[in-house]
């Protein structure tokens, strides 16, 4: 797993939820900050996007983590940022076996 994979399949999972939720949704880049630029990203919905991705990298983040904001909660993160820090979690983390459910 790598940077670029984490990106990619980021974007995948954020695409698919607001196609899902058929909610608009501008061209997803690694410099989209999901909380400001896709519409109904919020609360509600990150977990269910941290959980999918999670599962379709095969690595726990915790339930309480959201990986869409900086650690001391201060900034919103782009895609990029977003699997930068999914990375660090995933190096301080035991893998699980990834899912086929989400991919």
């Amino acid at each position: 797993m790598d940077q670029a994979t984490v990106e990619a399949k980021l974007i995948q999972i954020l695409q698919q939820i607001q196609a899902t939720s058929k909610m608009p949704s501008p061209a997803i880049t690694a410099a989209t900050k999901p909380i400001d630029d896709l519409p109904g990203f919020d609360s509600k919905i990150w977990p269910a996007a941290i959980s999918m991705l999670a599962d379709s990298l095969g690595i726990t983040i915790p339930v309480d983590e959201n990986i869409f904001v900086s650690p001391d909660g201060k900034h919103r993160l782009t895609v990029r940022e977003t699997a930068a820090r999914v990375m660090n979690l995933a190096q301080s983390r035991p893998a699980i076996s990834p899912s086929t459910t989400h991919a």
